[in-house]
């Protein structure tokens, strides 16, 4: 499968959002792990909500797909950079999909869902026993403004990972 023969290759979106879970907000105001697995949540959830999007767009599935690839190419990628073997690469990756499937089906019912609710499944994604002062407000707060700003965006802006994330 080679997605990179498409018109676009979406790879500055992937960079963009990438770029956006390392911001120190994250970590010093919200008071996240700065970890990988945070890192990989917070990318899930900012893909879902733009993939969610696209789907409301009606944006080009195909196209879409493409994206998707990229993203799960690259984590893929970049398990095998940390010296995980093709067993142990295809049991994660399975793990992960698992797992952004189930990010993503929140993204999808966000609108619909009461804030108590959406508070309980960021504290399961984010909160543990080393770090449990998260304020998960703010975290709701940034995450409602990145819905807000990105459907008010242009997709062609969007696409190009060019993302406002004004907090």
């Amino acid at each position: 499968m080679n997605f990179f023969k498409s018109k676009h290759n979406y790879i500055e979106l992937y960079n963009k959002i990438i770029s956006i879970t390392r911001e120190k907000f994250f970590y010093t105001e919200i008071n996240l792990d700065d970890t990988s697995i945070t890192r990989l949540y917070l990318t899930f959830i900012h893909l879902g909500f733009i993939l969610k999007l696209l789907k409301k767009e009606n944006f080009d599935k195909k196209q879409t797909q493409v994206i998707y690839d990229i993203f799960f190419k690259n984590i893929e990628l970049d398990l095998r950079q940390m010296g995980h073997g093709d067993v142990s690469v295809n049991k994660k990756m399975k793990d992960i999909i698992k797992l952004f499937n189930e990010i993503l089906i929140h993204c999808e019912t966000w609108n619909n869902t009461d804030t108590n609710f959406k508070s309980k499944y960021l504290a399961k994604l984010f909160i543990n026993k080393e770090k449990n002062n998260i304020n998960l407000d703010k975290l709701l707060i940034y995450i409602d403004n990145f819905i807000s700003n990105i459907e008010y965006m242009s997709l062609n802006l969007l696409l190009k990972g060019i993302i406002n994330t004004k907090k």
